[in-house]
């Protein structure tokens, strides 16, 4: 009985990383010989028992290459069994199994079960000795089928490559494929079939070699093949599903040429990163200049295209630039790529570029916080660079163009998010705000940046975001300004969680000693998110009563809405005052009663 390894299930170690919990079979570390452990499988019929395989996993994913895999033996019905020598004791392994031949369409299983979540953990004793794994089951896997096609003229494609990539929630989850010889099915005749497929998600991605003519790789989507991963179809598989079916019409590829200066020498420039984005902003593909400052991508479907030119050189602060000119992606000119054709003398020059510099800390002890994203933005919002903070909280960010930003802090590392989201402030723990202490774009301090110079000291502090009880967080930020006035404006945010407290029905709001409600003007100067919504104003509380089901809610009361006392205003004249204390309520619609503690800054 022939029982090599099959190129096509080591392929499949980054695929499963999704479908079945492995992160990829590379090689572990060497370790001791140890004991034994006997794994047995069963499938369908004898015919496919010569085709089986196993491998011994860690944990990780990570195969054991120090266990020897014994020949394996039949065992009672349509089944054998496989014998791994020399396994370290202590150490906890699964057994994998897979079938080498498409024909019999059987998909891989763990030990125990079909996914490495549910299968069960070998462990070997420390005295060694032999351990049975609990016995796997192969059975049918999925199936999708098709044909590949030009979509111009309808001639059959063959020679290239179909495969089905895993996804979680339409996000690609493994650059791995779950096909045929060497991790890809060749296509024959132009059909193809992909077998053995565990249940999951995919979708199917066309890659063909060729280059005369050329075709670009490309997902499968009902309206027509994509680069765009989001707008590919989703097939889903079960080991109960029929054959499916997906038929690629694939247009040639077009080509973009072109080359990249320096734009005060016209020195050809290396290295420069150049993005392609689809109309809809989302990048497509990228490619790098050569040493001669040349560029040619013939990966695209045709379509319209912006394109941004990044230098990477830290030895030449050059700064972003998007075609032709353009210091953002709304304002770039679109390149139009046709099928078969080249778009030639997409030609940039890189201008000097400036830069931001600054350190990120909590508000309260001025610890540095790390790891915590810096995004440059735009007047109208859009992210024209991130950077990340080091460990001693400061960051730098380097070739943007000359000109005037917004730069948000305390987003979770390298993910824009929008300010104050869940996600925000359950990954990294402090509430984001803008340069200037405010919490939105609006308002925010405005940060000029020259060619050739770095603007520093642009840093923010951030108040923590910590739960007082179950989806609500122990104290907001909010902005304060006119103490030095009989008038004053502050606004502050509630992000409610998932809990009992997610339907909020009021938000009660009692101003310290010193501060009062201005009622004749409150009607013009309060405003909650644009929601509809009633107040009252009792002695120094105001209670807002709003819509339920909203999760995050913006109390914004204008100047004229507060008054100061006397004596507070004369403290803040002495600039005695750096900040104040509000306290909040919020009242969910079970009547639980939260406390939160708002502080609000005076103005710099």
């Amino acid at each position: 009985m022939s029982h090599s390894r099959s190129k096509r299930a080591l392929a499949l170690g980054a695929s499963l990383a999704a479908v079945t919990g492995v992160v990829g079979f590379s090689a572990a570390p060497a370790l001791a010989a140890g004991g034994t452990i006997v794994a047995s499988v069963s499938v369908p019929n004898a015919a496919a028992l010569g085709n089986v395989s196993a491998v011994l996993v860690d944990a990780n994913g990570q195969a054991d290459t120090t266990a020897t895999v014994a020949a394996p033996t039949n065992v009672s019905g349509n089944g054998e069994q496989f014998s791994f020598a020399n396994v370290p004791e202590g150490a906890s392994y699964y057994v994998y199994f897979y079938d080498g031949a498409a024909a019999d369409n059987l998909a891989p299983a763990f030990d125990g079960g079909a996914t490495l979540a549910a299968a069960t953990p070998v462990t070997m004793p420390a005295a060694g000795g032999t351990v049975n794994a609990p016995v796997a089951t192969l059975v049918a896997g999925g199936v999708i089928t098709g044909t590949v096609t030009n979509a111009s003229t309808a001639a059959a494609l063959s020679g290239g490559t179909v495969a089905a990539i895993p996804t979680v929630n339409g996000v690609a989850v493994s650059g791995g494929f779950l096909n045929d010889a060497d991790g890809t099915l060749t296509v024959s005749g132009n059909s193809y079939t992909l077998s053995g497929l565990p249940s999951g998600e995919y979708v199917l991605q066309y890659a063909n070699t060729a280059t005369n003519p050329s075709y670009p790789k490309a997902y499968y989507s009902a309206g027509g093949v994509t680069q765009l991963l989001g707008d590919a179809s989703d097939f889903s598989v079960t080991t109960a599903t029929a054959a499916q079916t997906a038929n690629f019409a694939v247009p040639e590829a077009g080509t973009v040429t072109g080359t990249v200066l320096a734009s005060a020498s016209d020195a050809p420039l290396a290295g420069v990163i150049v993005q392609f984005y689809a109309s809809s902003g989302q990048p497509v593909v990228r490619t790098t200049t050569d040493s001669t400052g040349a560029y040619a991508e013939s990966d695209l479907l045709p379509g319209s295209y912006k394109i941004s030119f990044t230098q990477t050189n830290p030895a030449l602060p050059l700064a972003l630039q998007y075609y032709t000119g353009a210091a953002t992606l709304a304002g770039a000119n679109a390149v139009t790529v046709v099928a078969g054709s080249t778009m030639s003398d997409i030609n940039v020059a890189l201008a000097p570029g400036g830069g931001i510099t600054g350190k990120v800390v909590a508000a309260r002890g001025e610890a540095p916080l790390g790891d915590s994203g810096v995004y440059v933005m735009d007047a109208s919002g859009n992210v024209l660079g991130h950077t990340t903070t080091a460990s001693d909280g400061t960051y730098a960010l380097s070739n943007l163009p000359a000109g005037t930003y917004y730069v948000e802090f305390g987003a979770p590392n390298s993910q824009a998010l929008d300010l104050l989201t869940d996600s925000a402030l359950v990954l990294f723990g402090y509430q984001p705000e803008f340069y200037g202490g405010t919490l939105s774009l609006a308002g925010a301090r405005a940060v000029t940046v020259a060619a050739g110079t770095n603007t520093t000291a642009i840093d923010g502090a951030l108040l923590p975001a910590s739960a007082a009880v179950a989806g609500l967080p122990a104290e907001s930020k909010g902005s304060l300004s006119g103490l030095h006035r009989n008038k004053a404006a502050f606004a502050f945010t509630v992000v409610l969680g998932s809990g009992v407290s997610a339907d909020a029905a009021s938000v009660a709001v009692k101003l310290p000693a010193g501060f009062g409600w201005n009622k004749a003007v409150l009607a013009k100067d309060l405003s909650l998110n644009g929601s509809k919504f009633t107040y009252t104003a009792v002695g120094r509380t105001l209670t807002v009563t709003f819509q339920p089901g909203q999760r995050r809610f913006r109390v914004i009361v204008a100047g004229g809405g507060v008054t100061v006392s006397k004596a507070l205003r004369t403290k803040a004249g002495h600039k005695k005052i750096a900040s104040v204390t509000v306290g909040v309520t919020v009242t969910d619609s079970q009547g639980v009663l939260t406390p939160l503690s708002v502080v609000v800054k005076r103005p710099s």
